[in-house]
């Protein structure tokens, strides 16, 4: 293998790694996008639960349950920001995968076409250096 083949073939192997790379990251991103995701409805359920009871109630629980939506909403709200940008980080890693993974298919086939020219080469070269068969009879 020749020095620019073995370069080649070194740049074809970093961006395979450059694709797996793209792809765990992209795989964390979902991870990261699926537990906001789990926390948000976890939160907008325990909201659903917090309920006024019918009859008489004692002031200090009315104020603490009133106290303990209130901060639940909030919660909500800064978890649908986080959720946006969980989507946009998701988002993001997966440009760069399909990004690192089109790399990877331009250098493969640069590389499968450069080795098809060498082969190529190297059979011209072979059969130049052998020397000509004459039939028996005939000279040249």
């Amino acid at each position: 293998m020749s020095q620019t083949a073995a370069r080649r073939a070194r740049i074809l192997r970093l961006r395979s790694i450059e694709h797996r790379v793209a792809a765990v990251r992209l795989a964390q991103a979902d991870a990261a996008h699926a537990s906001v995701i789990k926390v948000a409805e976890r939160v907008a359920a325990l909201r659903d639960q917090v309920n006024v009871i019918e009859g008489v109630q004692n002031a200090s629980d009315l104020h603490s349950m009133a106290e303990l939506a209130e901060r639940l909403d909030r919660a909500r709200t800064g978890l649908d920001r986080s959720l946006a940008e969980a989507a946009e980080i998701r988002d993001a890693r997966d440009a760069d995968r399909i990004a690192a993974r089109l790399k990877e298919d331009r250098t493969g086939r640069v590389h499968a076409e450069a080795m098809r020219r060498e082969a190529a080469e190297r059979e011209l070269r072979a059969a130049a250096a052998r020397a000509p068969r004459f039939k028996k009879g005939t000279f040249a």
